[in-house]
């Protein structure tokens, strides 16, 4: 059907990487927010290619619409860790972790400390980054032609 359940964990890392994918590919396209959802559901869309394609003269597919943005994703996260930022620094508001929803279909739900790092270590396995440190991996870079940005990412990864 295409819906995700709210209330399962599973695949929840891939989801959120695959739609930081979308978003980050609307951003470089100068796309606002608000007009995301004419793009389609939560993915790099072919109106979205397409549109990239008419713009650029470039012939892209799907496949490498998502490497650019995977590789976008990447950069940003090697300038994070050059500057300091680590897996630590991947919070949600303690709000979210310690209030339970007072009302509507999530009622009584929120995400513990515990919860948020299992999603953590779902997502950094998914995008391929160090568990540890939640930082690309050396492997991962080079796979990306990004092997420039190893020095940013510091030891460990």
């Amino acid at each position: 059907s295409g819906l995700v359940d709210r209330k399962t964990l599973e695949g929840k890392g891939a989801l959120a990487a695959e739609v930081n994918h979308w978003l980050i590919l609307g951003d470089s396209m100068l796309v606002c927010h608000l007009a995301e959802p004419i793009w389609g559901p939560l993915r790099i869309s072919d109106s979205m290619i397409n549109a990239l394609n008419a713009v650029t003269g470039w012939e892209l597919n799907y496949e490498q619409a998502r490497k650019i943005a995977e590789r976008e994703w990447n950069i940003i996260r090697c300038f994070s860790a050059r500057e300091g930022f680590t897996r630590e620094d991947d919070q949600l508001p303690i709000r979210f972790m310690e209030e339970p929803v007072p009302e509507g279909p999530m009622q009584g739900s929120h995400i513990p400390k515990e919860t948020l790092e299992r999603l953590k270590d779902d997502y950094f396995t998914y995008r391929g980054w160090d568990l540890k440190t939640g930082n690309p991996t050396r492997e991962k870079l080079s796979e990306l032609g990004l092997d420039f940005a190893v020095k940013d990412v510091g030891k460990g990864s």
